[in-house]
């Protein structure tokens, strides 16, 4: 199977191992890292070959996964520290007023008037809410909560988000 890592989004990031017999212990990046449960393989950074699930376990603090290709503690050393990626295809479509942080990225930052002011370089999460960074035209960069005070549409078939920065 041919990949384009264009095509693939970072979800988990294994930890360590768990026991000897290939069990890894790994860190959802999902909203709720319990929804790593759907997803029956993923794609292993660098290699970037497919490795299948066989089991996963949700426990209170942690979530361990046994590979169907991992089967001894020599095979899950192989893994630690390793990023774990999905197809974007295999997410969840959203509603019609929601996108995923990687659609945002690179969209053209637009004022109410229609002027270019720079584009999306990132989109974060530290527990309040997204904010959206914008690397403006004139090299600076500016976070603003994405809520619709400032963020006054986003249009992704156009490849721009409109902002009001009056009330900056």
């Amino acid at each position: 199977m041919e990949i384009n890592e264009k095509d693939l989004i970072y979800v988990a990031k294994v930890k360590s191992t768990r026991g000897v017999n290939g069990e890894v212990s790994v860190s959802s990046l999902f909203e709720v890292p319990q929804s790593i449960e759907r997803y029956k393989y993923f794609f292993v950074e660098g290699s970037w070959s497919k490795i299948n699930v066989s089991r996963t376990k949700i426990f209170k603090k942690h979530i361990s996964i046994k590979f169907e290709e991992s089967n001894n503690i020599h095979d899950a050393d192989n893994l630690e520290g390793k990023k774990l990626y999905i197809q974007k295809n295999q997410l969840p479509i959203l509603s019609e007023e929601s996108w995923y942080h990687y659609d945002l990225i690179g969209l053209s930052v637009k004022d109410l008037d229609n002027n270019l002011l720079g584009k999306v370089s990132g989109v974060h999460n530290f527990g309040a809410g997204d904010i959206v960074e914008i690397e403006f035209i004139d090299g600076k960069n500016e976070m603003l909560l994405f809520d619709k005070s400032f963020i006054k549409d986003v249009d992704v078939e156009k490849n721009k988000i409109v902002i009001d920065k009056t009330g900056v």
